[in-house]
């Protein structure tokens, strides 16, 4: 009974040893959040309604980005918005803001972030435009704004 047992016993070790680095990539948000890194700027704000409590402590925590996921965070003062969703085609993005690009996780080939750059009215300025204003020569630097209203996730709570 021992033999049999030992046998299971490294045959799952050796399983896990090779294996593990591969299921860790296939699970962990990290890859998605990586690939939302190249639609979104390091110092932005993303507004995101409805956003699951996992995915928003992901971009809290591995993104480092504020996160506003009130249900009213689209008209707030975030730079950026994100929604995840499983509709083909993608649905249309909320008046006044386009769509950037787009960020799967490796391993959900259903799940679909659209990622949302600050909208073009003239009346929202947004740390995208102030950058811009920031560059041209004789023009006052300006310090971010932070991101408004309630958040939600691992940096709300404390």
């Amino acid at each position: 009974m021992v033999l049999p047992a030992s046998g299971v016993a490294l045959c799952w070790l050796l399983l896990m040893t090779l294996w593990l680095p591969l299921l860790d990539y296939a699970r962990s948000p990290r890859p998605w959040v990586e690939r939302i890194a190249a639609l979104v700027p390091a110092d932005a704000c993303i507004a995101a309604p409805g956003l699951a409590p996992a995915a928003v402590a992901a971009l809290e925590y591995l993104g480092r980005w504020p996160v506003d996921a009130r249900a009213a965070a689209m008209d707030g003062n975030c730079s950026h918005a994100m929604q995840i969703t499983r509709a083909q085609p993608l649905p249309a993005a909320p008046a006044g803001w386009e769509l950037a690009g787009t960020a799967q996780r490796p391993t959900d080939r259903n799940e679909i972030t659209p990622g949302l750059p600050p909208p073009a009215a003239p009346l929202r300025r947004h740390r995208r435009w102030r950058a811009r204003q920031a560059f041209r020569p004789g023009a006052p630097a300006r310090p971010p704004r932070p991101c408004g209203g309630a958040r939600a996730g691992p940096a709300a709570r404390a």
